[in-house]
């Protein structure tokens, strides 16, 4: 469940990310990347990539509004695709949630922008990777 203000950028490397063994990431790999609560900075690894960061990260909006985390989760693979599903979350509950398409041929994520686009997409190509 990334921080829902996380833009991930790259995989990390086992050096970079300063685990031993890296834990089971929400984005199937740990990111480096960008909090884009506010404006621009660099990501805060382990708080960036796992949420529920409020009351946690200075940069997290103050107020009891908005998401901690987004999860996804593979419903579908095909030879041309893969289906997901996505679920906000705020307090450990549902938030929003709906599905998303991924066309393996051309790589691109249907019908979604955004935050959700960008984790979303590291998580199909993570997911593809393995």
């Amino acid at each position: 469940m990334p921080c829902p203000f996380f833009l991930p950028a790259k995989p990390l490397s086992l050096e970079e990310s300063g685990w031993i063994r890296p834990p089971r990431a929400p984005l199937g790999e740990l990111f480096a990347g960008e909090c884009r609560a506010g404006s621009p900075a660099p990501a805060t690894h382990d708080l960036c990539n796992f949420g529920y960061a409020r009351g946690t990260c200075s940069r997290f909006p103050a107020g009891g509004e908005g998401p901690d985390a987004v999860r996804f989760s593979v419903t579908h693979e095909s030879a041309s695709e893969v289906r997901l599903v996505y679920v906000i979350e705020k307090d450990h509950a549902p938030l929003a949630h709906g599905t998303l398409e991924y066309c393996i041929n051309t790589g691109t994520l249907l019908g979604v922008e955004g935050f959700l686009r960008e984790q979303a997409t590291a998580f199909v190509a993570s997911y593809l990777r393995r």
